[in-house]
């Protein structure tokens, strides 16, 4: 990305509890992703021409209240309307059968899948233009979110898209979501993509985790997956969807303990690294998963959900790595050496008023306790800001200590 950035690069995904007295973020976002909200179809359409709007326009009033654009996500079928309700491999995904396909949509894709046509026309009714992005599944290639066949999959995006413009044609479509990682996430891709479901997206997404059992998340190491031989931006390109804007509907660290990522320090470091992968990446929006949940807990909340709360280090990161972007302009493209190699990066920043900046780190350090090498810095800049908003003068030195962590030099005071 070497553009202005807008608010709209920055998503947040939220848990259950703001419908229902938790405080909104204090962080700043343009947009949000309703999934894991309470608003999935299994429980809004919980009986056959059954509907429960409840959760579901509580988050459409917050939304609207802080001026956010949503995504809604499309997953986890209704155990009444599912082929195979008691199928218990979806458990992990929502509930038994909700990772099966539709009852009357048949395996080469033929049918009527009504049911799902239906609620699409419902929920997109509900909205009342209130949503303009609708995503297609989540994380098809994940056999505990979808265990149907590609046809399958081929005619939902297909009906989703159908349905939708015929209610409003100005909405735009998100691809099925997946992740980056592994062969078998890649392989679904490669098939779906051959297939033709490119011409059912406008837009195309991916889910940018990273995270492996007993290792720490290294954040650059998402440009090396979304490069890989076969892989996300391959597929793309050989499947002529290269154009399409990219959106990482969901990503973070991930759970931390599976990982060994509890240190606040690491997780502070990771956050700002993080977007600016997606930066390198040209990804035109990062929705973060999320900001109260075990996975990527950027916040903490109080014993009844409703008071203040703790915000993380991570979060307060999550702030600055915002007001370090938005509004300015990434001038020179981020470079450094890629995993398994360790170095410096640096990222060229301009804006306003003849603003400059860099922001810089170094992946051979590490926290905690926090080590740093010492970088010789242009003179231009009078002052570094890190991950907490701390500010220090640059006056009488020649190199600053870049760690782990990213600092990001100024030649203006803030």
């Amino acid at each position: 990305m070497v553009a202005q950035v807008p608010p709209t690069f920055f998503g947040m995904q939220m848990g259950k509890g703001i419908p229902v007295g938790e405080p909104w973020p204090v962080a700043s976002f343009a947009t949000t992703r309703l999934w894991d909200s309470g608003t999935a179809w299994a429980l809004i359409n919980y009986a056959p021409g059954k509907y429960d709007w409840t959760v579901f326009d509580a988050w459409l009033n917050e939304a609207q209240t802080h001026n956010l654009d949503v995504v809604y996500c499309f997953g986890r079928v209704p155990q009444w309307a599912s082929s195979n309700p008691n199928n218990k491999k979806c458990a992990a995904g929502g509930g038994p059968g909700q990772c099966s396909p539709p009852n009357d949509l048949n395996a080469d894709g033929t049918g009527t899948n009504q049911h799902f046509k239906d609620f699409v026309t419902a929920i997109v009714k509900r909205s009342n233009g209130r949503i303009h992005y609708w995503e297609t599944w989540d994380e098809a290639p994940n056999p505990m979110r979808w265990s149907g066949t590609l046809n399958q999959m081929l005619r939902i995006a297909q009906d989703l898209r159908t349905t939708v413009l015929s209610i409003d044609k100005t909405a735009v479509i998100l691809s099925p979501s997946g992740g980056i990682r592994y062969p078998t996430d890649t392989q679904w891709f490669q098939n779906y993509y051959k297939a033709g479901g490119g011409n059912f997206a406008d837009v195309i997404t991916y889910h940018g985790y990273i995270d492996k059992s007993g290792q720490h998340p290294d954040p650059e190491q998402m440009i090396v997956f979304l490069n890989q031989k076969n892989g996300f931006e391959q597929t793309l390109k050989t499947y002529g969807q290269s154009a399409k804007p990219q959106w990482d509907t969901e990503g973070s660290w991930g759970i931390a303990t599976c990982c060994a990522f509890t240190d606040p320090n690491l997780q502070s470091g990771f956050v700002p690294r993080f977007v600016l992968a997606h930066a390198y990446m040209n990804t035109n929006r990062f929705y973060w998963y999320q900001w109260d949940s075990n996975a990527g807990r950027l916040w903490t909340a109080s014993g009844n959900f409703t008071g203040k709360g703790t915000l993380a280090k991570a979060g307060i990161a999550y702030q600055q790595i915002y007001k370090w972007l938005v509004g300015n302009t990434i001038s020179t493209a981020c470079t450094g050496p890629l995993p398994p190699k360790l170095g410096v990066w640096t990222c060229g920043i301009t804006g306003p008023n003849n603003f400059q900046g860099q922001i810089v780190w170094d992946t051979s350090q590490t926290c905690s306790p926090c080590t740093t090498s010492p970088y010789t810095f242009n003179s231009i800049y009078i002052q570094y800001v890190d991950v907490f908003g701390n500010v220090t003068s640059t006056s009488g030195m020649q190199t600053v200590p870049i760690g782990y962590q990213p600092i990001f030099l100024q030649n203006q005071n803030e």
